[in-house]
């Protein structure tokens, strides 16, 4: 799961990591510093983008391939 550190829905993701943590269920969670919402989207825009779309692609191959 990720964040922008300036993200309108940063509290409910939050809360819902922390949820997901107390029932037993592994997370990675990172939020992103000095992003916006909607960050993520703006890779032909963004290094910072880029950077969170590898890293997310590496997240999830590693917890489909372990």
């Amino acid at each position: 799961i990720l964040s922008a550190q300036y993200d309108f829905l940063r509290p409910e993701v939050d809360a819902y990591v922390a949820r997901l943590k107390a029932a037993g269920v592994p997370v990675c969670y990172q939020v992103w510093p000095g992003t916006l919402h909607n960050f993520f989207s703006m890779g032909d825009q963004l290094e910072i983008a880029r950077v969170a779309m590898r890293n997310a692609g590496a997240q999830l191959r590693k917890a489909l391939h372990p």
